[in-house]
């Protein structure tokens, strides 16, 4: 019996956390803080770095490749100059890395923009909207529907669709 290959990008990150071993995690957590605080001591002075933010990474089970996935404060355009700064800077990163971890090799980086604050943020705003309107309306229609007050909470007191329009 001949297994199918398994496809790299899924199997052998982090994100697959049940079978990828401990010692890969910590070095893919150490790869993150080291980027983080070379940008925040200032050993990269780029100003196109200030906004950035690294929120995870991902190292293959072979150490070959290391994923930094990082948002930025600000709009699109300030995103795209953070991307080239941070591509710019990946060799700087790596040999920092190289001498700072002690590995026999240096994995690549890569940096990949991080959609989930897009995409939460994005989420926030239209379930505000929604809510916003839906309070409006949750409004209108418990005045149309209200409910009489008694100390008696039987059925008889509650009114019906067919009790209202009479």
């Amino acid at each position: 019996m001949q297994l199918a290959p398994r496809p790299p990008e899924e199997t052998d990150t982090v994100a697959n956390k049940g079978s990828i071993p401990k010692r890969t995690l910590q070095i893919a957590e150490q790869i993150r803080n080291h980027v983080a605080l070379s940008i925040v001591t200032g050993e990269v002075a780029d100003p196109r770095l200030r906004s950035v933010t690294l929120t995870r990474s991902t190292v293959t089970r072979d150490l070959q490749h290391a994923d930094i996935w990082y948002s930025v404060l600000g709009d699109q355009e300030t995103a795209k100059a953070a991307e080239k700064a941070l591509r710019g800077a990946a060799g700087y990163f790596r040999s920092s890395l190289g001498r700072a971890l002690g590995l026999r090799y240096t994995p690549a980086l890569r940096f990949r923009f991080d959609e989930g604050i897009v995409h939460s943020d994005r989420i926030a705003r239209l379930l505000q909207g929604v809510m916003g309107t839906g309070m409006a309306q949750s409004s209108q229609d418990s005045e149309a529907f209200a409910v009489p007050q008694s100390t008696s909470t039987t059925p008889q007191n509650i009114p019906t669709q067919n009790s209202t329009a009479q």
